[in-house]
């Protein structure tokens, strides 16, 4: 390390510096969503298993979405606005009513509960707790 007393102050000046641009900035982040009522709007990259899961699970339950391709190859997640919606900077993630979720299986199962109305689609996530618990099973067999 350096034994120049300046570069520790160097260092919190510029650490505080940060926090409070990072303070002041997110309160004006602008973030894409739907208009109030619209339904979710979804951040996916389409090279992403995970973002494809909560993709196809949207357009089978017909949910009302809108989505937003976030390419994770040019560092899109790392714009200031992206860590609004998942300061994890991750993908699948999505916006409804103002508040932000992520992890896809969570938000496959929100989608299914909120949005799914055929019947025809009670395979994928069942109604019935027997057969829906042994889906959640082998869907969190990764999960920590």
């Amino acid at each position: 390390g350096c034994a120049c007393p300046m570069a520790a102050v160097r260092l919190t000046v510029g650490a505080a510096a940060a926090g409070y641009i990072l303070w002041k900035g997110w309160q004006s982040l602008d973030v894409p969503a739907c208009e109030e009522g619209e339904g979710l709007t979804v951040f996916k990259w389409f090279f992403s298993p995970p973002a494809r899961l909560v993709h196809v699970t949207t357009l089978l339950s017909k949910a009302p979405a809108t989505f937003h391709e976030i390419d994770l190859s040019l560092g899109q997640q790392l714009q200031w606005w992206f860590l609004r919606v998942n300061p994890a900077h991750q993908v699948p993630a999505c916006v409804e009513g103002g508040q932000f979720m992520a992890e896809s299986r969570d938000l496959a199962r929100h989608i299914f509960e909120k949005y799914n109305t055929d019947p025809a689609n009670d395979h994928w996530y069942p109604r019935d707790p027997a057969r829906r618990r042994a889906v959640d099973e082998w869907m969190d067999w990764s999960k920590p």
